[in-house]
């Protein structure tokens, strides 16, 4: 069923099959009334004229753009859900269009605008004691985003607004995520989780337009004529408070934004906006420049902004690059300090991710979330650590590119079989990768390349194809974290208002426990089954496979290196281009699932080998 199909008014929420009571009907009626009344006044209210001009202006200029007609129904210019509250005046999921736009769906919800003496404050500078409106943080999602890295977002926003409030008081300015999606299905998705999302701007695409960048652009530019925003990418994850870095900034600049590492230019996938024209003007001529030539807004924009040549004045100096500058329009832009506002791409140069770091965006990599949660930057998502999964993992992954590839194939494979997630090891080291052929005398080259898991298999993506829960190495300590209350407001600190119960420090407890089973103890993959099902193991949260390592001098057929393992196995595979280095476009590309892969024997039908002895002899691995 579509999305459009999916649209819920109340009279659909009583069964087809009763016949409604008078009491029952009345109500409905009256639910009715009220939300055709709300609807109709939403409809009739007087908007800011510059928001008019605005949506003037664009229509000008949106001639090619997507026509869309809604469906007929009571509500044909909102999709309505379930998990709706009864006292939002609109849902929290809104698929709009030219009779409910961006701004009224803000306005609706949050129709106090901050004023500008209060933008850098917590509470209100004339003493009220109300809360001042929300910060608001936009960001973008299509619908592989929403239960991964949006849904990240959303976690550590709560947090945040939970801590905070402890931390600083309850009416403490609080924080807002609204996504703009890219389509229908992501506003759906939204609505399943009662997510804030938007999903207006893509039927109003300019060819010209990303469809991934063009809610940004057009929200900005909507956005910011009315409200200082927020504007996060949905591949930044949050591990600590940005505000105390952002706060005392506010007053004096009217651009903030995350270094880029290249060109000297910054990266708009983070960055605070004030409200007014010189904004507007700004993103405003991003789109002109758009129109021109199909191309990002970072780009263009640090094009408008003339950021390299007002960061770095004298050329022939490039150790002189300016922090701050004023844009040729006059606005004021603050460039952050990488090492707290970090880019992925610096990982190949000799800057570490420290420990106070606030997040780390995923700029360059195909695994972020891998990479993400290896360097403990997720969050507790549909309990994803606070009811942490049994895992099956190893602790010594190297050897030839056959090797560790044939180990990664049982152990994932066991895991799968066995009902527990996969854990990699925390480096994985190819003893044997042939390079390209050298220049000097031309003849190929064969050294060793080390490297962390997320550059060594492309896990995440294997995880999803064969239906394997697939965890981070470290992913035993980062459950126990959770279970014992991480703070968002200071590395090694005890989240504020935890309850550290017996239940949880039992769970952390059972997490750092680890069981050791020797792999040279199975003769078969089948027998490795059997033995991870015995009682022994069955019931232990956390089993290491070890010994991968020991030698086969005696050439011995029952030694791993000779086993066979059943299923779809030549899904598992290292990331392609091993030889070379850390770059954008080679840091774990794959094919995807080979054609014709065989399916997974049953368990029992490995037992039953096992029962019956029927070990066959494989041919060894090189």
């Amino acid at each position: 069923m579509g999305a459009l199909e999916g649209v819920i008014t109340i009279s659909r929420r009583l069964s087809l099959a009763e016949a409604p009571s008078r009491r029952t009907t009345t109500l409905v009626a009256g639910r009715l009334f009220v939300v055709v009344a709300l609807v109709f006044l939403l409809s009739t209210a007087g908007r800011h004229p510059q928001v008019d001009e605005f949506t003037t202006q664009l229509k000008g200029h949106f001639k090619d753009f997507k026509s869309w007609t809604p469906p007929a129904g009571i509500f044909p210019s909102v999709l309505r859900y379930e998990h709706e509250h009864e006292h939002d005046k609109l849902p929290r999921a809104v698929l709009g269009n030219d009779n409910t736009t961006f701004t009224q769906y803000l306005d609706a919800r949050w129709p106090e605008i901050v004023s500008p003496e209060d933008a850098a404050s917590s509470f209100r500078s004339d003493g009220g004691t109300s809360p001042l409106p929300p910060h608001i943080w936009i960001t973008l999602a299509g619908p592989t985003y929403v239960d991964t890295g949006l849904a990240n977002l959303v976690a550590f926003v709560s947090q945040l607004n939970q801590e905070r409030a402890i931390k600083y008081g309850k009416n403490t300015r609080e924080t807002v995520l609204i996504t703009l999606c890219l389509d229908e299905k992501c506003v759906k998705m939204c609505a399943e989780r009662n997510f804030y999302c938007w999903g207006g701007y893509e039927y109003k695409r300019p060819k010209q337009n990303l469809q991934a960048t063009w809610p940004k652009l057009a929200g900005m530019m909507e956005v910011l004529q009315k409200r200082d925003t927020f504007f996060v990418d949905a591949d930044v994850f949050f591990r600590l408070d940005p505000y105390p870095h952002m706060l005392p900034l506010l007053k004096d600049f009217d651009f903030i934004v995350q270094e880029e590492g290249n060109d000297f230019h910054f990266n708009t996938g983070w960055f605070w906006m004030r409200r007014g024209p010189k904004s507007v003007e700004s993103w405003r001529a991003v789109y002109d420049m758009d129109m021109k030539e199909l191309s990002r807004d970072q780009r263009n924009l640090n094009k408008f902004f003339n950021t390299t040549g007002l960061r770095v004045p004298n050329p022939a100096d490039k150790s002189n690059v300016q922090l701050d500058f004023i844009s040729p329009n006059g606005v004021r832009v603050k460039l952050l300090d990488p090492e707290l506002f970090f880019s992925f791409h610096f990982e190949d140069m000799l800057v570490g991710i420290r420990p106070d770091a606030v997040y780390v965006h995923a700029t360059c990599l195909q695994e972020k979330f891998a990479m993400a949660k290896h360097q403990g930057f997720w969050g507790d998502i549909d309990g994803y650590y606070s009811s942490p999964l049994p895992v099956l993992t190893f602790d010594h992954h190297s050897g030839t590119v056959e090797e560790v590839t044939l180990m990664a194939r049982i152990v994932i494979a066991a895991a799968r079989y066995v009902d527990r997630a996969f854990q990699p090891a925390s480096t994985t080291t190819f003893t044997k990768v042939v390079t390209a052929v050298d220049t000097f005398d031309r003849k190929e080259r064969e050294h060793w390349v080390s490297r962390r898991p997320y550059y060594s298999f492309p896990y995440e993506r294997i995880g999803r194809a064969l239906n394997v829960t697939m965890v981070e190495a470290s992913y035993n300590s980062h459950s126990a974290r959770h279970l014992l209350g991480k703070s968002v407001l200071a590395h090694g600190e005890q989240r504020l208002g935890w309850t550290t119960s017996q239940e949880r420090v039992a769970k952390a407890a059972e997490m750092l426990h680890v069981s050791e089973l020797d792999i040279r103890r199975a003769k078969t993959f089948s027998h490795l089954i059997s033995l991870l099902l015995s009682p022994q193991y069955r019931n232990v949260k956390v089993v290491k496979l070890v010994h991968f390592e020991w030698p086969d001098d005696a050439g011995r057929w029952e030694n791993w290196r000779y086993w066979v393992v059943p299923g779809p196995m030549d899904a598992i595979v290292p990331c392609n281009r091993l030889e070379h280095g850390y770059l954008c476009s080679y840091t774990c590309t794959w094919d995807g699932l080979p054609p014709g892969l065989p399916d997974w024997p049953s368990q029992e039908s490995l037992l039953k080998e096992v029962e019956a002895h029927g070990l066959k002899r494989a041919r060894r691995i090189r």
